[in-house]
């Protein structure tokens, strides 16, 4: 449900749990290239923009930036509904036009078309609350979301010339299939697994490119092209993640600064 924008606090969004991994990872991401550039004699390139603010220093931390781009779009559209807000809407409209044409300009990594992608994203997100809020139109939303799925599917198994665009509708399905199952996972252990999903998300490049980079020392390239390989080394590196996750939760300093769990001044999640 959404909440009246007059009710919510900048405090409410609890942006830190996001923002404050995202810079520490970037940090040691960076100082991680340049530690393998010193390794290998390569040179090292840094631009500001690109790793702060678009999501360079790791390949995966392009998605944090794009999210906000996004949810920037989300929120100045609630904005222009709620007259007291307009001016507010439309600031915040032209820092989004703003931020994802600098990173289109600059062709920094999945930014090229952000602005565009966004706006079906936004669009079809609207939807799914709309159609979500009745139950009518939630039985029936079940068969869309399914047919979208397997169209999404087929289009990247085909190699479809166009398939990007596909992304948000299958993103579309993915949810709409989500929001009618009733998915309960008795495992404790499956359980506390998925809550290491950001860990997983965030750290999972810097085993990745360590084990890639021994092998590589040690005269034997890893062929993670192989679909065997690549699955034994993906659920190794998951357990890892889970090991570093479980290990940073154990103090509040660096599960906040990993994880942005719970705060550097509090003992609790």
């Amino acid at each position: 449900r959404v909440r009246a924008l007059d009710e919510v606090k900048w405090s409410d969004l609890h942006l830190d749990r996001i923002l404050v991994p995202y810079a520490t990872w970037t940090a040691l991401y960076t100082l991680f290239r340049l530690a393998k550039c010193l390794l290998l004699k390569t040179p090292f390139e840094f631009d500001f923009a690109r790793v702060a603010l678009y999501g360079a220093g790791a390949i995966q931390l392009y998605f944090i930036p794009l999210l906000f781009l996004w949810q920037m779009l989300a929120l100045s559209i609630l904005l222009l509904l709620r007259p007291p807000h307009r001016l507010l809407a439309i600031g915040v409209l032209a820092a989004a036009i703003g931020f994802g044409l600098y990173g289109q300009l600059h062709d920094y990594y999945c930014f090229q078309s952000a602005l565009s992608t966004g706006g079906v994203y936004v669009g079809l997100a609207f939807a799914l609350h709309l159609v979500h809020s009745r139950s009518s139109w939630r039985k029936a939303n079940v068969m869309v979301g399914t047919l979208l799925v397997a169209a999404g599917i087929a289009a990247a198994l085909l190699e479809f010339p166009q398939r990007r665009w596909l992304g948000p509708f299958a993103a579309y399905g993915v949810a709409a299939l989500a929001l009618n199952w009733d998915l309960r996972i008795a495992s404790r252990a499956w359980r506390y697994a998925f809550t290491c999903s950001f860990a997983i998300y965030l750290a999972h490049l810097v085993f990745v490119e360590t084990l890639r980079l021994g092998a590589t020392r040690a005269g034997m390239p890893l062929a993670l092209e192989s679909a065997v390989v690549a699955a034994f080394a993906a659920a190794g590196i998951c357990a890892i993640c889970i090991f570093l996750a479980a290990l940073a939760r154990t103090h509040r300093l660096p599960r906040y600064l990993l994880l942005g769990e719970g705060s550097p001044g509090t003992s609790g999640r």
